[in-house]
């Protein structure tokens, strides 16, 4: 917290010297320094100052003598002192400000430090004190005009640094405006550091409003690039010191504790600093702002009225193009003109003019004016609306276009309300035109619209004609109607849409259009955007939103942040504000007047004020710790006190609670917590929530007290205010457990049953967090002592409160028994529930029962005591198909099981479905295994319990008690699937050792179920459940973990039920996308290192490996584009942060996460379909490429890729042209560009190649004819189709597919890549290659090789050069000249071996050569000889120069020795495929080579 804000007020005034005035006026400067050197000290040491003394007669003194003081010494006194009131009064010094900065300014032509240095911080210290620059924008630019360069200089960096304190939101345009062409001249001046001051303020300003902005106001300066760079790292410094600020901001904010109250909430120490915690990137301001307004009416002609209403129409066009030249020339037009004249005149003219070309020339006219005025042509858009909706009947684009461009204009400056029954009318108007257009304009005008600027009214209206539009006859209205409402649905949300759509909801075929451009519009516009003209023209007249936190008031660090302002004045200043006219904060004489923004005082219950006791509390605490709990305690049991019971508060509970939080809390606080504004509530829980971090135990010392405060806001009905209340108290009950703080029977009584009210709410979101509070209730009293309570619940009228209840009471049957339980009539209570009318509470009821029966068996019938036999037969209806057994219940001390039901009910045996972490009741929990364990479960059902390991790591583990924590059930692991082995972080599948399930397991584990279907009617089989489905499987990408948890565990039991399967794979789109969704909660919210991030992860991976399984790998999921996008890019970045982050790595389980993960992406390859893979895998490599050019990420999705195009080669597969050429076209037109400065950018490519070149073997020419119809296609991508499609016509020239119909034959020119220009080699030098690398089919390779020399002679010089660094050239031109010549036929087949052989033996005889060429002495051989591939031959031959007849002497290549071993190992009778003569004449060859 600001320390000035706490700070006590100090009037500086009363405690001066009494001779401060005769030594003020004193000619000797000493004692002029004295006097000032007093008030300095004191200023010093005063943080605040007095807002009742009178300042204005010091400070013109002190104005004074900055100005005319002959001495430095004391004018930088009086710098000095004029900071220190500046710095103490805050806003209350912004009066004195306009009078004393232009003094500041000019004193600032002196150079030495000595004053120039109090001079910089004076000027800041003003500066933070008014609400904005504009204020002084008439000094600032008096001062730049002066001719001193000092002074310039010192008021460009003035500026500069209180620019860098802004955002771009609240830039001061008109400064801006002012200053630029000041700023301009200063950037030419004489004075070098003149010329830099300038040039850094413009950086400034640039970091500001943007660079276009700035370019478009500096003219010419624009062409100097010398100094536009400087101002480019002028404004990289400014964004730095920007940041700097902000984080130096966030981090005083983050470091103190909240405000308490509204009041110091409201004092920031300045008036123009962002409110933001962080730095945010700053955005481009408009540029409209920064133009100059125009009035082009006063430009246009004297005969403009003449010509526009010519009988000629070339007449009317041409004064209209002068209009339009105009507008254009200035696009913001001065609103002070009238334009209403020439308006209507315009109107008039599209309305009623014959020619089509005037018309569209008026309509881009008054689109124009429409841009230009903004809001300001808000009135006259009614008249005009309607015009342009009928002129919509034509056809022709020339102008329709216009009118198009026109009506969207006009929009911008108006609401949709406002033209709402223009709407209605051309809706409903006959002529399909019309209403094409109109429904594609609702399009657009939802796509800027969200669910809280959306009109509802308008909408509801509008729905009713747009559904009729999609049975219109007219194929493109109805089309358009879809586009509309899709928009619509985007806008609002889809399940608030529905109810409109209430008439076409059982129409496929619509709903299906719909969800299209449902997705169109989210792709194009976002979830919630706006463009950036609506944004200007509404920023300045919205409401700021209200804040729903409160923000932390920072510290004094430096006047420069300015947080106090007249938006957000100091709160103890508020409360102290005399209510007159203050006569002691008048400016002094001259001074111009500054108005005053009136601001309301807080309010404060008189109540409170009144009754309020002084209890001793510090400053900064919100509540006191105190001891005095287990006294009201003792006075509400002996009846001193109201108790806490009550159907509705009473005025009596609310002033009793008052009285007895007043004397702990805050007055602020409680004027909070008691405001009828419910913002005011959320605020105070905000701080009480904050406080719980730094001083816990002041919540739990009071936490009766704030308990009984949350059941007040139970019984009111907002929203938030129950969520936070509910999220509160569940804080307060958590640090209770945190302290091992008991809770009483009266504290207990006084919270639950107000509690259990709310679990009736329908929002599933809020009774979810009731049960979180029942549980940590639970946690700290017990089940017996929450039992009673109830039961008592059971016996409201509310059938969701009844089923939360019963199904709470389940639970403690099954975590603590029925020892003490059933002393308190637990059974009959649970009994009389089953014949209740609703479903829930019967289903609640009946399981509770069968929770009884598992416990005591048939003991249960005679507890329960009567009943009906309809009831009876239904409760042993669900234990017979249950399989639960008397003593069937699992042992205690297993994990908890969830407290409530959901809509589809995991059917019994399928496990806990949400598992929270353990506490001190913990031994009172049990798993929910619903009645049996693993040794008595069928011996089938037994086999699905096993987990695979790698190697022997999960052996001892395995036979420990418990199986270990995140191993994965080996049922959902197929067996060898198949691995992108080309990535290190891809695991190799094919290692992967299964242990094969364990039958009799040698030690116990965990009781287990098998999953079988239900017989509950509230099964996910049942009829009156299925359409939940869809919410269930939404509830995966919850951000509670609990919800989504449950959610997986419900929609992983359908995969083990064959009938029930087909539901998943209806909706396999939705289930990908919403566990996408929930992976990323995982890395970003929960967290992977988390326990409860790794139990999520767990639970994904073994509900998608069944999910992604079949016994054909081929087999075909139905995932669409964006789903697969989602799913794709999480599994992968789940993957890299497992391997990559030490701690993760570091898990006991990291090896099975990524082995699934690994298998799950090759499934993802193998069975989405192919070109919807592609397209999904091509995003992700886009996005990831672009994020980061040398991440990991890239790397995975190339093998992706890789993996893509194997699998292609396998299996051919026709793929999706269109959507295939889109997809490889965009990543090319994204990548290629950088290619050449990113290596990882070129393997992308590299990687569609290899795609691409799969696809055209698959679809032939059609795609080569499909690319070249797309527009826009990509140079690049276009050339390397092309080679593919020559390399498979030169292969297949018969086979091969013909053109599409119609398609013109084109020469296609082959252009190979070189590794020149870095993209590989060129087909010459593969077929060079080729012979080298395969001797063992040199023929073919020659063959090849003379066949291409002879078509392209061209290349010969190519080949030479090639040829100089081939190791064996003479071998390869020795083979071109045999082949040419028709000997190479002679020679026969030749096998491998003999051809590793002749080689051998080309080696042995070039080296012989070698030596009798450089003589036998080793120092003779040349440097170049050392140097060469023979260098190692010659050198071990001189070791041997009298052994020349022995072969073996000479170490042959590593590679050609290991090659040959390998040969002749085992093949010794293998028969000879040459004969003796043939292998002579080769030898002799080979020989003849090396003595060339």
């Amino acid at each position: 917290m600001d320390a000035w804000e706490f700070a006590d007020e100090v009037d500086v005034l009363a405690k001066l010297p009494a001779n401060f005035d005769e030594l003020r006026e004193s000619k000797k400067w000493q004692e002029r320094k004295e006097a000032l050197e007093a008030l300095a000290t004191l200023l010093d040491a005063t943080v605040r100052l007095s807002t009742k003394a009178s300042y204005g007669e010091i400070l013109g003194n002190l104005q004074t003598m900055l100005a005319k003081d002959a001495n430095i010494n004391v004018c930088a006194l009086a710098a000095k002192c004029i900071k220190g009131f500046a710095t103490g009064l805050r806003s209350k010094f912004s009066p004195y400000a306009q009078s004393i900065i232009p003094v500041v300014f000019d004193k600032l032509k002196e150079k030495k430090p000595l004053l120039r240095d109090p001079l910089v911080e004076c000027a800041d210290a003003i500066a933070a004190t008014i609400p904005s620059l504009e204020v002084i924008v008439e000094e600032i630019e008096a001062n730049m005009g002066k001719p001193n360069p000092q002074i310039k200089q010192q008021v460009d960096n003035f500026l500069s640094r209180q620019i860098n304190l802004l955002t771009s939101d609240k830039a001061p345009k008109k400064l801006i405006k002012t200053v630029v062409p000041v700023l301009i001249k200063h950037a030419a001046d004489a004075d070098q550091d003149v010329r830099e001051a300038s040039l850094g303020t413009i950086g400034a300003i640039q970091r500001l409003i943007g660079d276009k902005n700035v370019r478009s106001m500096i003219g010419d300066l624009s062409n100097d690039e010398v100094k536009m760079k400087k101002i480019a790292e002028y404004a990289e410094k400014a964004a730095q010191a920007h940041a700097e600020e902000m984080a130096k901001h966030s981090a005083t904010t983050s470091s103190e504790q909240a405000a308490p109250d509204e009041a110091s909430v409201a004092a920031e120490t300045g008036p123009r600093a962002s409110t933001a915690s962080a730095p945010a990137p700053v955005k481009e301001a408009d540029p409209w702002d920064f133009l100059e307004a125009v009035d082009v009416l006063a430009k246009l002609p004297d005969d403009f009225n003449t010509n526009i209403e010519s009988k000629k129409w070339t007449e009317r066009r041409d004064a209209l193009q002068l209009l339009l030249d105009l507008i254009t020339a200035n696009p913001k037009l001065d609103p002070k003109a009238s334009y209403g004249e020439h308006i209507s005149l315009l109107k008039r003219i599209i309305e009623k003019d014959a020619n089509i070309n005037v018309a569209a020339l008026a309509a881009k006219c008054m689109r124009g004016v429409a841009e230009g005025l903004r809001k300001k042509f808000a009135p006259h858009a009614p008249s005009v609306v309607p015009v342009i909706f009928d002129k919509f009947k034509e056809k022709k684009p020339l102008l329709r276009d216009p009118l198009v461009e026109c009506i969207d204009a006009i929009f911008a400056t108006t609401t949709l309300e406002a033209i709402g029954d223009d709407i209605l009318a051309a809706l409903e108007k006959p002529n399909p035109n019309i209403k094409i257009q109109t429904d594609l304009f609702l399009y657009r005008a939802f796509k800027l619209l969200n669910a809280q600027t959306m009109p509802k009214k308008t909408l509801k209206s509008i729905a009713p004609l747009l559904i009729k539009h999609t049975a219109d006859s007219d194929a493109e209205v109805r089309d358009a109607s879809y586009a509309a409402l899709g928009s619509a649905m985007r806008a609002i949300g889809e399940k608030p849409c529905l109810p409109l759509l209430s008439d076409i909801l059982d129409d496929k075929l619509k709903m299906g259009k719909i969800k299209e451009f449902y997705q169109k519009a989210c792709e194009e516009a976002g979830p919630e955007v706006i463009t950036q003209m609506v944004q200007s023209i509404h920023k300045a007249d919205a409401a700021p939103p209200p804040s729903k936190k409160v923000e932390p008031p920072v510290k004094k660090a430096a006047p420069t942040t300015r947080d106090s302002s007249t938006e957000r004045r100091p709160a103890a200043a508020e409360e102290e504000e005399p209510t007159g006219d203050d006569e002691s904060l008048k400016p002094p004489a001259g001074a111009p007047a500054v108005k005053k923004v009136p601001e309301k005082k807080k309010e404060i219950p008189k109540k409170v004020e009144e009754e309020e006791e002084p209890v001793q509390k510090p400053p900064d605490e919100l509540l006191t710790t105190n001891d005095e709990k287990q006294q009201r305690i003792k006075d509400e049991r002996t009846l001193k006190t109201l108790k806490w019971n009550f159907t509705l508060p009473t005025e009596e509970h609310m002033t009793q609670l008052q009285e007895q939080l007043g004397r702990h809390a805050k007055a602020s606080l409680m004027a909070m917590l008691y405001h009828k504004d419910f913002k005011q509530h959320l605020k105070a829980i905000e701080l009480l929530m904050k406080s719980a971090e730094t001083n816990p135990e002041s919540l739990v010392k009071n936490s009766d007290l704030l308990l009984k405060w949350c059941t007040l806001r139970f019984y009111e009905t907002n929203p938030s205010v129950l969520i936070k209340v509910l999220e509160f108290a569940k804080q307060v009950l958590v640090l209770m457990k945190a302290f091992d703080e008991p809770m009483s029977t009266e504290e207990m009584n006084a919270f639950v049953p107000h509690l259990l009210l709310k679990s009736g709410e329908q929002k599933e979101t809020m009774r979810n967090a009731v049960r979180e509070i029942i549980d940590e209730i639970t946690d700290i009293c017990g089940p017996f002592k929450m039992c009673p309570t109830l039961l008592d619940a059971l016996k409201t009228k509310n059938a969701r409160q009844r089923a939360e209840c019963l199904q709470v009471l389940e639970l403690y049957i099954a975590r603590a028994g029925l020892t003490q339980l059933k002393s308190l009539g637990i059974h009959k209570a649970i009994a009389a529930c089953v014949s209740d009318r609703d479903n829930n509470v019967r289903n609640a009821a009946i399981n509770g029962l069968v929770a009884c029966y598992r416990e005591e068996g048939d003991q249960m019938w005679r507890n329960v005591g009567k009943m009906g036999d309809k009831e009876r037969a239904m409760v042993e209806e669900r234990i017979k198909r249950s399989g639960a057994a008397p003593g069937s219940a699992a042992p205690r001390g297993g994990g908890p099981v969830r407290v409530g039901g959901a809509k589809i009910v995991v059917p019994a045996g399928a496990g806990s479905a949400v598992r929270r972490p353990s506490s001190r009741s913990a031994s009172l929990r049990r798993d929910n295994s619903e009645g049996r364990t693993r040794e008595n479960s069928p011996e089938g059902e037994r086999e699905l319990n096993g987990t695979f390991t790698q190697g022997e790591e999960g052996t001892k583990e395995s036979s420990s008690a418990y199986p270990p924590r995140y191993t994965i059930d080996d049922e959902y692991v197929e067996q060898g699937p198949t691995n992108l082995n080309t990535t290190h972080v891809l695991l190799e599948m094919d290692k992967i050792q299964f242990r094969q399930p364990t039958r009799n397991p040698p030690a116990p584990q965990l009781p287990t179920t098998p999953l079988r279907r239900s017989g509950s009617s509230s099964s996910i089989s049942s009829i009156d459940t299925m359409d939940q489905l869809e919410k269930v499987i939404q509830n995966i990408s919850s951000g509670l973990i609990d919800v989504a948890k449950d959610a997986l565990e419900q929609v992983r039991y359908l995969l083990s039920v064959e009938d029930q399967k087909a539901l998943l794979e209806d909706r396999l789109d939705m289930v990908m996308q919403t566990v996408g969704t929930q992976l990323k909660l995982v890395r970003n919210m929960h967290g992977i290192r988390t326990a409860k991030g790794q139990d999520m992860l767990k639970l994904i991976l073994n509900f998608l490996t069944p999910l992604s399984a079949s016994a054909d790998k081929y087999a075909r999921m139905n995932v669409g584009e964006d789903a697969t996008n989602e799913i794709l890019w999480e599994l992968v970045h789940t993957l890299i942060e497992i391997q990559s982050d030490p701690v993760c790595s570091a898990m006991p389980d990291s090896v099975h996460f990524a082995r699934s993960l690994n298998a799950l992406i090759i499934r993802l390859c193998v069975r989405v379909e192919r070109t919807t893979f592609f397209a999904a895998c091509a995003r992700c490599l886009i996005t990831s490429l672009l994020e980061d050019p040398e991440g990991d990420a890239g790397h995975l999705f190339i093998k992706c890729m890789h993996k893509w195009a194997d699998t292609m080669a396998k299996q051919k597969t026709v793929i999706e042209m269109d959507l295939y050429l889109r997809a490889a076209n965009r990543l090319y037109d994204q990548i290629q560009p950088g290619a050449a400065k990113h290596r990882l950018y070129m393997e992308g490519i590299r990687s569609v190649e290899m795609c691409s070149e799969q696809a055209m073997i698959a679809m032939g020419p059609m795609l080569l004819e499909k690319l070249k119809r797309l527009p826009k296609s990509n140079p690049h991508f276009l050339q390397h189709l092309q080679a593919c499609y020559a390399e498979c016509q030169r292969i297949s020239p018969a086979g091969w597919g013909v053109s599409l119909p119609g398609a013109v034959s084109e020469s296609v020119t082959v252009q190979k890549s070189n590794p020149l220009n870095g993209y590989g080699r060129s087909e010459l030098q593969i077929l060079v290659d080729n012979v080298i690398r395969d001797l063992p089919s040199y023929e073919k390779h020659t063959t090849l090789l003379v066949s291409y020399m002879d078509k392209h002679p061209e290349d010969a010089e190519k080949f030479e050069k090639y040829l100089e660094v081939v190791p064996q050239a003479n071998l390869v031109r020795d083979f071109m000249e045999q082949c040419r010549a028709g000997r190479l036929k002679a020679l026969g087949p030749i096998t491998e071996q003999t051809a590793v052989s002749a080689a051998q033996k080309l080696f042995t005889l070039r080296s012989r050569f070698e030596s009798m060429r450089h003589g036998r002495d080793l120092m003779s051989t040349s440097t170049a000889t050392i140097s060469s591939t023979i260098a190692p031959v010659l050198q071990a031959r001189d070791t041997n120069t009298d052994n020349y007849s022995s072969e073996s002497v000479i170490p042959m290549p590593e590679v050609l020795n290991e090659t040959k071993a390998k040969l002749t190992a085992g093949q010794v009778k293998k028969r000879r495929t040459i004969d003796p003569a043939t292998h002579t004449a080769l030898m002799s060859r080979l020989a003849g080579l090396g003595a060339d």
